[in-house]
């Protein structure tokens, strides 16, 4: 079994079992160096795997044991992706995030333009589903499309003025679809992947305004969250909530199956999103939740109150 081993985020290499025993016992490699191998939750220092204490090495010091916890050091990053940047470590991340994200990011150091390249990757791993997906149901896709017109242009007829004809466009566009060959479905998954971290951007710094709108209420614990933290564990969670719902991508459009898991599989990776972030800043995840929500009535009374407002302006006949 090969063992990837890093020191002060730097990455020593990879080595066989009885290597890292003979380095331990010569002094090459200390107990308190990380090692990952494939399959484990996070990085892990070498004082701490059960087959190197056999051959007499010490436990490292700071470090604290949860069965079935990852392991994390004081002062030191355990997130795969700081440690070394590689695939393998990138896939060691998404694994990690997936299965305890509170512990991993609990001690990372979350700097952004490292986070955003993860992001990215992550992306493009789960786009190959929408990409499928798009190609083996272009022509449901369309349809699906081309009801939505529908049902828009029925709600347009019944709207006058400026917002009628808006409507009508739409549903015009909506309509007209065709179905998407396969270089276009491709094209169109590298563009939003692209983009997409650009909303996760802009989502964050809704959290954090959420979180330390909850801090003015009297949340201890929200009023001093770092706005570049909360932004690249948000990043994180969007990322992973996205990942989670890319294979309903491969299901027919509209049909009952996609609309179950679509539901399962959101509430999952939404309670991951939140236990990312609660971990990140070392809050509670319903404290996260309660920010979110919290944000998230304001927005929409104010989204509804000044719809209301445009479409009864819009309503009024421009002659």
């Amino acid at each position: 079994m090969q063992i990837h081993v890093a020191r002060n985020s730097a990455q020593l290499g990879i080595f066989a079992t009885e290597e890292i025993v003979a380095g331990l016992q010569s002094g090459r490699f200390h107990a308190s160096d990380l090692a990952w191998r494939d399959g484990m939750a996070a990085w892990t220092p070498l004082g701490d795997w059960p087959e190197f204490r056999l051959a007499g090495v010490p436990p490292s010091p700071g470090a604290a044991t949860v069965p079935g916890e990852a392991v994390l050091v004081l002062g030191e990053t355990t997130f795969p992706w700081e440690i070394s940047k590689s695939p393998s470590s990138a896939y060691a991340s998404f694994v990690s995030l997936f299965r305890n994200p509170d512990a991993v990011l609990a001690n990372a150091r979350l700097e952004f333009f490292p986070t955003l390249q993860l992001v990215w990757i992550i992306l493009l791993a789960a786009s190959v589903f929408s990409i499928i997906g798009g190609v083996i149901h272009a022509e449901a896709v369309a349809q699906a499309m081309r009801t939505a017109g529908a049902d828009v242009a029925t709600i347009a007829a019944t709207i006058q003025g400026a917002t009628g004809e808006l409507y009508t466009k739409f549903a015009d566009y909506l309509i007209n679809t065709k179905a998407k060959g396969p270089g276009e479905v491709v094209l169109q998954g590298l563009l939003m992947v692209a983009v997409i971290p650009l909303y996760y951007l802009l989502v964050g710094l809704l959290q954090w305004v959420g979180l330390r709108s909850l801090g003015l209420f009297g949340v201890k614990s929200c009023k001093t969250v770092e706005l570049g933290r909360t932004v690249a564990a948000s990043m994180l969670g969007l990322v992973l909530l996205g990942a989670v719902l890319c294979p309903v991508a491969l299901l027919a459009p509209q049909s009952g199956v996609l609309q179950i898991a679509s539901i399962i599989l959101f509430v999952l990776g939404v309670v991951i999103y939140f236990r990312a972030v609660g971990g990140a800043l070392r809050i509670d995840p319903w404290t996260a939740f309660g920010s979110a929500a919290l944000l998230l009535v304001a927005t929409t009374c104010c989204c509804c109150s000044c719809c209301g407002l445009f479409a009864g302006l819009g309503s009024v006949p421009i002659r």
